[in-house]
């Protein structure tokens, strides 16, 4: 699933890209081996001991690592940012069933993860792409926060995943893996470009 959202970053030469929400890294080091030299990779996640391992693992093709808030911190302005926003995980629960048990805040996630994309979206390029992502199956996480963002920056459109995914991945111009149905871990992504 992870792999899909990577299709939908559409990258290309001379991209500036931004993994807002990096750690662990897996997402970052798939970019990292399909990008060349025309192209910037900054990598950022706001807690400090995740910081300090993406320091550890990634080498000079990273532009940059930091350890900033991406719901309200500055960051460099970019042509593609990734936002794997924090979430309840309920789309991986197969591989780990303790989140059934897991107590969570949906309200505070919810918020959170407007707050992310909402301070986000304020360092992206004209034309520029965001993909938001969770590997939620919960609508509140997912559709509902694209449609909140949507309504109050109409300088945004939903990009139809379609041109990037296999229609069968696509639920209104959307990624959305629900796990039943496909085999893989349940996965949201939204491309958000600015016009």
């Amino acid at each position: 699933s992870s792999g899909l959202v990577l299709k939908m970053m559409d990258i290309n030469k001379n991209d500036t890209i931004i993994d807002a929400c990096a750690a662990p890294g897996g997402k970052s080091r798939h970019i990292k081996n399909i990008i060349d030299k025309t192209n910037k990779l900054h990598l950022n996640d706001k807690s400090h001991n995740k910081f300090l391992l993406l320091k550890r693992d990634f080498d000079s093709k990273v532009t940059s690592v930091t350890c900033k808030d991406a719901s309200r911190d500055k960051f460099q302005i970019a042509d593609k940012i990734l936002l794997d926003v924090p979430c309840s995980s309920t789309g991986t629960i197969q591989k780990n069933p303790d989140i059934k048990w897991k107590k969570v805040d949906l309200k505070k996630i919810n918020l959170l993860q407007l707050k992310i994309l909402k301070n986000m979206s304020k360092f992206l390029n004209k034309n520029g792409a965001i993909i938001y992502s969770t590997c939620s199956i919960n609508m509140s996480e997912n559709f509902e926060i694209i449609d909140k963002f949507l309504k109050v920056n109409k300088n945004f459109k939903l990009d139809n995943a379609a041109k990037f995914l296999n229609a069968k991945y696509v639920k209104n111009k959307c990624m959305f893996v629900f796990p039943p149905k496909a085999g893989l871990e349940g996965m949201f992504a939204a491309r958000l470009v600015k016009i």
